[in-house]
Formats: C-alpha cells, sequence, structure tokens
C-alpha cells in the first residue's frame, strides 16, 4: 500500500513494542532519489487507505533497506537497528 505512492522507492513494515497495544507497526521507508515525501504526505494516504489499527505508528526514513544474499528485506536487521533488547522488557520502542 504504501508503494502506491511515487516517491516511495522501497518500504517495510515491522512490529514494535507498546505498551498499550503490546505492539504497533514502525514504516521503514527509502525515497526515490529526486523525490521527496514527508511522514504527513505518508500518513494522510494510510488514513484514506487502511483501518486505523492498521497504520503505522512510526515512520522512518532510510537510504535503502537491508537485503538478505536472495533480495529479500532483511526485516531481523531492521528489527536490530530500530528496537532495542532493553525495549522489548519494558515494552517501548528506542526510536532514532
Amino acid at each position: 500500500m504504501l508503494h502506491q505512492l511515487t516517491a516511495i522507492a522501497e518500504a517495510a513494515v515491522i512490529g514494535i513494542p507498546s505498551e498499550q497495544w503490546g505492539e504497533v507497526g514502525m514504516a521503514i521507508i527509502a525515497v526515490k532519489p529526486g523525490h521527496s515525501i514527508t511522514e504527513a504526505e505518508i500518513n494522510a494516504h494510510c488514513e484514506t487507505n487502511l483501518a486505523r489499527f492498521k497504520r503505522p505508528r512510526v515512520i522512518k526514513f532510510v537510504d535503502a533497506l537491508p537485503r538478505n544474499v536472495t533480495g529479500k528485506i532483511h526485516k531481523p536487521t531492521l528489527r536490530k537497528n530500530f528496537i532495542s533488547t532493553d525495549a522489548i522488557d519494558i515494552g517501548k520502542a528506542v526510536v532514532t
């Protein structure tokens, strides 16, 4: 659904710990060269296309998403980079 936005080159969504809900979504987005997009634009797109509980609560921008040897997005690396081990214990995500 995020790929419908022309400025997004690639995107992944991971679950991050939440005290209130247990887990919420974090969208990690790589923007196409020469394009720009804001969190507000992404949130507006998600509001019109997704149910509230499916919308990412946090949006982070990266240059490129990590991939494994077969070319798939490597979500364990994303989790390692965006969620600290302490955050899992206390139920809060560390957002950088």
